[in-house]
C-alpha cells in the first residue's frame, strides 16, 4: 500500500480508488490492444541516425508501404547526427504493431517505444 500510496501522491490522485482506476483502465487498455482486429490509435517514438546506411531512406519507405496507418508525424533534429521522429497511426493495432516492429527493427534505430490505445465507441 505504501507502493500505491506514492504513486497516488506523485500524480496528484485524491485518493486511492482514483489511482486503481486509472492502473485499471490503462492495464484493460493494454489488453484489448493485444487482440487481433482491435481498432485504436497509437503513437510510435524512435531516435535514429539519419546519415546511417541510407536509413533515413527506408524509415521513409517502410512508411509510405504503410501509408494507411499514417496520421502524422513530427520530425526533429536532437543534434548533427541524430533524429527524432513521433508517428501518429491509426488503425488494426495488429497492423500498427507490424508496422512499428519494421521500423524499430531497422539497424541505426534506437529507443523505439509503441503506446497503443484501443479505439472507444
Amino acid at each position: 500500500l505504501e507502493t500505491l500510496d506514492s504513486l497516488s501522491q506523485r500524480r496528484g490522485y485524491n485518493n486511492r480508488s482514483e489511482a486503481i482506476r486509472d492502473i485499471l483502465r490503462s492495464a484493460l487498455a493494454q489488453e484489448a490492444t493485444q487482440q487481433h482486429g482491435t481498432q485504436g490509435f497509437a503513437v510510435l517514438s524512435y531516435v535514429y541516425e539519419h546519415e546511417k546506411r541510407d536509413l533515413a531512406s527506408r524509415i521513409v519507405s517502410t512508411q509510405h508501404h504503410h501509408h494507411d496507418l499514417s496520421v502524422a508525424t513530427l520530425h526533429v533534429h536532437i543534434n548533427h547526427d541524430d533524429c527524432l521522429e513521433i508517428a501518429v497511426l491509426k488503425g488494426d493495432m495488429g497492423d500498427v504493431q507490424h508496422f512499428a516492429d519494421d521500423v524499430i527493427a531497422q539497424r541505426g534505430v534506437r529507443h523505439g517505444h509503441l503506446q497503443c490505445l484501443p479505439k472507444e465507441d
